[in-house]
């Protein structure tokens, strides 16, 4: 493809209700010399507005500035995005390590809760809450398991999107390429996530359950263990008593004193015994239950600080900047066309979204719209030559005749048809958005002669303007030459005059006539940006 189909691509003029807009494709202007890139454009009504966009340019990779008549336009990179261009790289690719490790902990929890379910010293009434606890645990290892998924998941998208959002692509090629994503859908993430949060929560409450039952138990045991040590002493003491009654009633000597003391003393230290063994095992059953809890409790925490509702924020702030064409587009500010032309300065530089990726190329030009509509006045100078009998002086003369006091009046034909002059112009043209208009001047001027003599002239007609900021204009028309002639009908030629009553100065006058003019003349403007 040629240069000139290439520009032709490049630059698409959309014309609005307002005026017009200039647009530049940037997936083109890498193969175009930023030197062609001040192109013609169609011109803009006069009073109406313009201004510049170029689409297909990724603002989170570049950093665009546009002015016009000292306006600006800067396209900083979208906040919600900034935070995700400065993400270490590594941390990108990481695996929820976090996760995994609150994953381990929540089996650690299980295991230790299965040893409380399957212990022999555990009461069935604990044993089978136990069980009940045990299988909402294994609900929410699951749970977790797929949370897990869910942040791996979540994290390889957000990679994904994040390379695709500094990639230097047009806005077409990054919706196929982020058409080929396959990007799980938020809603159905946040809500995993709630569940999450939800059977924790309920964990967390059987857990506390758990505890407080082991408490009601463990009382409940000691309770148990008091009345039949209560009752068995009383069963002793009445045993003893009757004992006595019998040996009494028989006079015998018995020593059921020193038996029922000894008895007890040994139900006393049976009571001890048992008492520590259920003190101490429902104390490990505790301990189990408190550091299952703690476990149940780490792991959570670990698995919150993957932050995996942010990942999931994160992709749906990328999934939405990256389908608006507006972050692959920048406008500038609408220029009301009140001069010739509307100027438009454009810089592209990478930008802190560009990071340390392949180096990108920086491009500045100037873009120029011309204005049509309005008339425009403008002056020039330049040689200006007036042709035709009418643009020379009549060389009027006296020949002696006889007798001597007489003179004959006479004239001679002037041979050169031009007079040349230097002009100063006044063009009025309407504004054709052209390098070239047709209009009407008017001007004065002075014939080549001295400082002293100066001959006036006038001029008026039709001017080429041709040029786009220094104009060179060839004009043509009537001039009024002040030229020598005869003062009629005072004198008239023929006619024999004494030489003593007149002079040639005396017989001619300075009198304007009309001839025909061509001439080329130069304006030299001022470039007035406002």
């Amino acid at each position: 493809m040629n240069k000139f189909l290439k520009l032709i691509i490049l630059l698409f003029v959309g014309n609005a209700t307002l005026g017009q807009e200039v647009v530049f494709d940037y997936a083109e202007l890498s193969n175009i010399n930023v030197k062609d890139l001040d192109v013609k454009v169609s011109p803009v009504e006069y009073g109406g507005f313009t201004n510049i966009k170029i689409r297909n340019i990724n603002t989170f990779l570049f950093d665009v500035k546009i002015e016009g008549k000292n306006m600006s336009l800067n396209t900083p990179m979208p906040s919600e995005l900034q935070r995700l261009f400065n993400i270490d790289e590594e941390d990108l690719i990481s695996t929820p390590e976090n996760a995994q490790e609150g994953l381990n902990n929540t089996d650690e929890a299980i295991e230790l809760m299965t040893e409380i379910a399957k212990s022999n010293e555990t009461p069935e009434v604990l044993a089978n809450k136990t069980k009940v606890l045990i299988k909402k645990c294994d609900e929410y290892y699951n749970m977790i398991k797929d949370v897990i998924n869910g942040i791996s998941n979540v994290k390889k998208v957000r990679k994904d999107l994040i390379s695709l959002a500094k990639s230097n692509l047009p806005f077409a090629k990054i919706q196929s390429e982020f058409n080929s994503i396959k990007i799980p859908d938020e809603s159905s993430l946040s809500k995993q996530y709630v569940m999450f949060e939800l059977l924790y929560f309920n964990v967390e409450r059987l857990y506390d359950g758990l505890a407080a039952e082991n408490s009601k138990a463990r009382d409940k045991e000691l309770e148990n263990l008091i009345n039949k040590y209560n009752a068995a002493v009383y069963t002793q003491k009445m045993a003893s008593n009757k004992a006595r009654e019998q040996v009494k009633s028989k006079n015998q000597k018995s020593n059921i004193d020193e038996d029922e003391k000894l008895r007890l003393d040994m139900l006393h230290l049976n009571f001890q015994h048992d008492s520590s063994n259920v003190v101490n095992n429902f104390k490990k059953i505790e301990e189990k239950i408190a550091e299952a809890t703690e476990k149940i409790e780490e792991g959570y925490h670990l698995l919150e600080s993957e932050t995996y509702l942010s990942y999931i924020n994160d992709v749906s702030n990328l999934k939405r900047e990256l389908k608006e064409e507006e972050n692959f587009t920048v406008l500038s500010p609408l220029i009301q066309m009140d001069a010739d032309y509307a100027v438009f300065k454009i810089s592209i530089t990478p930008g802190a979204g560009a990071g340390t990726g392949p180096k990108l190329r920086a491009m500045s030009w100037e873009t120029h719209i011309p204005a049509k509509g309005g008339w425009k006045v403008d002056f020039s100078m330049g040689p200006i030559i007036s042709f035709g009998t009418e643009s020379n002086d009549e060389n009027v003369y006296l020949e002696d005749v006889i007798p001597d006091s007489l003179s004959n009046l006479g004239v001679n034909l002037n041979k050169n048809a031009m007079k040349p002059s230097l002009g100063a112009l006044m063009h009025f043209y309407p504004r054709t958005g052209k390098t070239s208009a047709l209009g009407g001047l008017f001007g004065i001027g002075a014939g080549f002669q001295t400082i002293s003599d100066i001959d006036l002239r006038v001029f008026g007609g039709l001017s080429m303007v041709l040029g786009k900021y220094e104009k060179v204009m060839l004009n043509a028309g009537i001039s009024y030459l002040r030229v020598n002639r005869l003062k009629e009908p005072q004198y008239e030629l023929g006619r024999n005059y004494l030489t003593s009553d007149l002079t040639v100065n005396e017989i001619t006058e300075k009198v304007f006539r009309p001839s025909l003019f061509f001439g080329i003349s130069y304006n030299l403007t001022n470039r007035i940006e406002r």
